[in-house]
């Protein structure tokens, strides 16, 4: 599931690359929020986007972090 996040993050932006050890790395910060990682395919089950968010409770706000 993983690969998939890599995948896409690396073909969505010119700008910005992404390994499988950062994303592991993104897993275990303190504001990690599974509910917030959401992976999107079409009918064919190919995935085509993904979305991460955390989530900060002490400052209660969220952070978008890729789309």
């Amino acid at each position: 599931m993983l690969d998939m996040f890599v995948d896409i993050i690396n073909k969505s932006y010119t700008d910005l690359s992404v390994t499988k050890e950062q994303i592991e790395i993104f897993r275990k910060t303190p504001v990690f929020y599974s509910d917030l990682w959401v992976l999107l395919k079409d009918k064919s089950s190919n995935y085509v986007g993904c979305g991460i968010a955390d989530c900060d409770k002490e400052a209660s706000e969220m952070i978008l972090e890729c789309i």
